[in-house]
């Protein structure tokens, strides 16, 4: 494993496949970010197989939409992120079966990055099966199938790939060099709105709020919830724990605005301005009209 963290948590979105971890020894590696996961099986005998799991910064509000234990499709702002992992000698139409549901649930359609373990090998008949349909979905090979991502005893190969819809700009897409295990990292850039609905937490005014009891309510709520549900229940202990205010007393003069107060302010100064030239001797004409 990566020995420093730091590394690869620094990337918005973030893909691992056949980790291996069984629901009962689950824990998040990047705490801060949203967590998408499907728990690796595991037989009587043996090591588990399969597992997938996707990070996302919060501030892309990501949301699940379909998993399997083949893949996890994630909208991730206005692109969908499919992460697969597909077992050596899988059958090919297992394989595409598994795309077409994964494809179909995206939220967004015309902006797919599809990403991991396919286990085909370019230049094979059953990889030019997958990107022709793959091509019949808008999505086309960004990777370089030429650069190894497996590292093993008896050599190297590409198992690995990163496709894209062709309407998604991605200035990058290149083999990384973490050696945190037998596969290495495929690391692209690209761009991605946030998602369009506006965020949960809004700035409203809410008066004074008992912070007593605000903590309680907090305490109250439970950590192994989504995301989702945690800002729910955190909006409503802020709106549970608002102080009652006695409102404020209703103006004696609810007429009285501006206007009048410009005229309080004005007139007198006039009236003064007027006495005072007509006790010099001067008066003013009459005016021809009035506007």
């Amino acid at each position: 494993m990566c020995k420093d963290l730091s590394t690869v948590e620094k990337n918005a979105i973030i893909f691992l496949c056949e980790t291996w971890t069984v629901q009962t020894k689950s824990l998040p590696l990047f705490p801060s970010k949203d967590h998408f996961v499907v728990h690796a099986d595991k037989h009587t005998k043996g090591r588990p197989f399969g597992g997938l799991e996707i990070y996302v910064s919060r501030h892309l509000q990501a949301q699940e939409r379909s998993k399997s234990p083949h893949h996890i499709v994630v909208d991730v702002g206005s692109t969908s992120v499919i992460g697969v992992y597909y077992r050596p000698n899988l059958d090919l139409d297992e394989i595409i079966t598994d795309l077409a549901l994964a494809t179909s649930s995206c939220g967004h359609q015309d902006e797919i990055v599809l990403c991991g373990d396919f286990n085909l090998h370019h230049g094979t008949r059953e990889f030019e099966e997958l990107e022709e349909f793959l091509d019949s979905c808008g999505i086309s090979l960004r990777s370089d199938p030429n650069v190894s991502t497996f590292f093993h005893h008896a050599g190297r190969s590409t198992p690995d790939h990163l496709f894209a819809s062709r309407t998604i700009e991605m200035p990058s897409c290149r083999v990384g060099n973490l050696h945190a295990s037998d596969h290495e990292p495929i690391t692209a850039v690209f761009k991605v709105a946030r998602k369009m609905e506006s965020f949960a937490f809004t700035k409203t005014t809410l008066g004074r709020i008992d912070i007593a009891q605000l903590e309680s309510r907090l305490d109250q709520i439970s950590a192994n919830i989504s995301p989702s549900a945690w800002i729910s229940q955190c909006s409503a202990a802020v709106q549970n724990s608002r102080k009652i205010v006695r409102p404020r007393k209703d103006k004696k003069k609810p007429w009285y605005d501006e206007f009048f107060a410009d005229c309080a302010f004005v007139f007198p100064r006039m009236f003064g301005l007027r006495t005072t030239n007509a006790s010099r001797g001067y008066v003013p004409a009459e005016p021809n009209s009035i506007i």
